[in-house]
């Protein structure tokens, strides 16, 4: 019997910030900003950082300007 546990094997969430921060923080405020001045809608975090490295120009001037 084996006891070697890997880490994708431990998926239990240990703590989830409550909801209405996820509503404020400055992430959701700067993915309500791209989509208001940029027209850029994001389903999810994963989604925000592949964008965020696939178009590095847009990305970081996009920071700037927000």
């Amino acid at each position: 019997m084996s006891t070697d546990t890997s880490a994708a094997d431990c998926r239990e969430v240990l703590w989830s910030p409550p909801k209405q921060t996820l509503v404020d923080c400055r992430m959701a405020q700067y993915r309500r900003w791209l989509a208001e001045q940029r027209g850029l809608q994001f389903g999810g975090y994963e989604q925000l950082w592949r964008w965020s490295t696939d178009d590095l120009p847009a990305f970081w001037r996009s920071i700037w300007d927000y």
